[in-house]
């Protein structure tokens, strides 16, 4: 049962950290929001990246697990591990995150170029270059992760970009969608 609930509780420790950042973020607002004075624009967008973000937390997590509990002495070990019919569920789901991260860094990458351009604002401007800067960032750390066989160090170090790289992206997905009604418009 180790990893549904590890998965449960990455899932669950990621929504929480997106409502303590929102929270952070709204209140540090000089203008604030009343209910009912706020209209969303392209929420679909920005609720498909936050949980394309969370299915790559949640596969990497249960990667990380497995690597753990299976280290492999080689890269090529590792790899004919991952693949091979005799090898625990674990193992052989350990290619998945790296073949997710690399899908939903392409898609997130879209999204995040179709917002720029659509978002003259200077602060979400670069507000958006930080998340791309931070997705490189994590997608070396990956990088680096599988060529070192997994140690340690390098997972928390990964993590922590990760977690920072959700917290942008939150904070992102905030400011592009959540935008006050004109006082002129019609409820």
């Amino acid at each position: 049962m180790r990893p549904p609930f590890l998965a449960l509780h990455l899932t669950t420790t990621l929504l929480l950290l997106a409502a303590i950042t929102l929270t952070a973020h709204l209140l540090s607002r000089t203008t604030g929001y009343l209910r009912g004075s706020v209209r969303l624009i392209a929420p679909f967008g920005a609720v498909a990246a936050v949980v394309v973000v969370m299915i790559v937390g949640v596969t990497g997590s249960l990667a990380a697990l497995g690597d753990t509990l299976f280290p492999a002495s080689s890269l090529s070990r590792a790899l004919a591990q991952d693949f091979s019919a005799g090898s625990a569920w674990l193992v052989r789901w350990r290619w998945t995150h790296p073949t997710v991260a690399v899908l939903a860094s392409i898609f997130l990458v879209w999204i995040l170029l179709r917002a720029r351009r659509s978002h003259a604002n200077g602060d979400n401007r670069k507000l958006t270059t930080l998340v791309l800067v931070l997705l490189g960032v994590v997608c070396a750390l990956g990088a680096l992760d599988v060529g070192l066989l997994a140690p340690v160090w390098v997972q928390i170090v990964h993590l922590l970009a990760a977690d920072t790289l959700w917290v942008s992206l939150v904070v992102l997905t905030a400011r592009l969608t959540m935008q006050p009604r004109s006082l002129t418009s019609n409820p």
